[in-house]
């Protein structure tokens, strides 16, 4: 009985020391858990590159509207309805990127989005008139151009601390901006040399080279009953969507009517604009990132949607030696408000429907450049270009004051909750 009870007693002394190892473990686990992990430079470096691809194939398309007019011959309203198809199917699909990253991860969706694009840019070699083959490929490409945004946008939240959010946010749409400048360039003189069906073949091939990146991207967050009740941590997100979408309503009208606005005024060159807003867009970017930061992202997205505002209202009075401090005007309120004004919706809501507030962030985003490309041309055609960029002026000013003032409910919002 004697050694039988020494066994016992040595077997509950082994077990009580496996159970305090463990316990040790759990806590050790959790702990690190809680602990906010450092920024993944390697990570991020590759979002940069997959945006980087991608840009470049996607970019090259701004020069669809030349491909349309020298080899289908289309006219200008066949030109205007076929480049802004992709906008409309970017709008109607963002909305649904937070569920569909929720259901098949990041890395799912963005090989959908690469192999769209990649697709859609091979077939557009077969096109030989404007027709349903056409209206299918910029649909694609507009469904390809929302979900590699997407992943890239959301993936970034998630990896990188919110203290230095807009700083990261900038460079990745830096990326993007970079490529709409430099891929026209390097793709039309391909064009002109070998035709614009085998440079399309070229950046479609091109974008096939993200996929192996694509295994690097997180996942993802997987809801909980708590995500899917509220959107929100604290105050609203009213004014963030109603800023974006008239932030895109506002760059719609200056890039879709400011270039036939300026001719009708007698300017032989309209591409001075287009210099003056690429190159003050990088140097904000550039020299600037950490502003929103620093300031705080509300104070920051106030100030250049008021800016924004002042470029619209401005532009109503164009003369063609104004193109260029125009399009100054727009790439520095351009550069600061996205990132800022993304970043202040990010400080919103809560950890895991960051996904879901990306999507309906560029949902409002898109809807307002699709609207205002589409529906305000027929404004022009019965009042003439002038009303419209005052239309579209007045509507950032209201979206100013609205994100003015919901910083005081947001904040007192955030008190309350910590209080408590």
């Amino acid at each position: 009985m004697m050694v039988r009870s020494l066994f016992l007693a040595r077997k509950d002394a082994r077990t009580m020391d496996q159970h305090n190892d463990f316990q040790r473990h759990q806590t050790k686990g959790s702990s690190s858990a809680l602990e906010q992990p450092l920024p993944e430079p390697r990570a991020y470096k590759l979002l940069l590159g997959m945006q980087v691809l991608f840009g470049i194939s996607y970019s090259a398309f701004l020069l669809l509207p030349k491909f349309l007019t020298v080899e289908l011959g289309a006219s200008p309203s066949e030109v205007g309805a076929v480049a802004a198809l992709s906008l409309v199917a970017a709008a109607l699909s963002a909305p649904f990127m937070g569920a569909l990253t929720a259901r098949w991860g990041r890395q799912a969706l963005a090989y959908v989005g690469f192999s769209c694009e990649a697709c859609a840019s091979l077939l557009f070699s077969q096109v030989q008139e404007v027709g349903p083959l056409l209206l299918s490929l910029r649909i694609l490409q507009g469904l390809a151009f929302t979900c590699v945004f997407h992943v890239t946008l959301s993936a970034t939240a998630e990896i990188m601390p919110q203290s230095k959010m807009a700083r990261y946010l900038g460079f990745l749409g830096l990326s993007m901006l970079i490529t709409n400048a430099l891929a026209p360039l390097v793709v039309e003189p391909l064009a002109e040399f070998w035709g614009f069906r085998p440079a399309f073949v070229a950046v479609g091939l091109l974008s096939l080279c993200a996929l192996p990146l694509i295994a690097h991207v997180p996942r993802g967050h997987r809801p909980c009953k708590s995500d899917d009740a509220s959107l929100v941590q604290h105050g609203s997100l009213f004014a963030v969507f109603l800023a974006s979408g008239m932030m895109g309503a506002g760059i719609g009208v200056m890039f879709t009517f400011t270039q036939p606005f300026a001719l009708s005024l007698g300017a032989e060159r309209v591409g001075d604009f287009f210099i003056g807003y690429v190159g003050a867009a990088v140097s904000v970017r550039l020299f600037c990132a950490g502003v929103a930061d620093f300031l705080g992202p509300r104070r920051v997205a106030v100030v250049a949607l008021f800016f924004y505002a002042l470029s619209l209202g401005a532009t109503s009075m164009l003369e063609p030696a104004f193109l260029l401090p125009l399009g100054i005007g727009l790439g520095i309120s351009h550069g600061l408000l996205y990132p800022a004004l993304t970043a202040r919706g990010l400080e919103l809501v809560r950890p895991g429907a960051k996904d879901r507030f990306m999507g309906y962030f560029a949902a409002a985003f898109n809807s307002g450049f699709a609207v205002s490309a589409i529906g305000l041309g027929i404004v022009v055609e019965v009042y003439g270009y002038r009303p419209v960029y005052l239309l579209v002026a007045t509507g950032l000013l209201f979206a100013t004051g609205a994100l003015a003032r919901g910083q005081d409910e947001a904040l007192l919002t955030q008190q309350k909750a910590q209080y408590d």
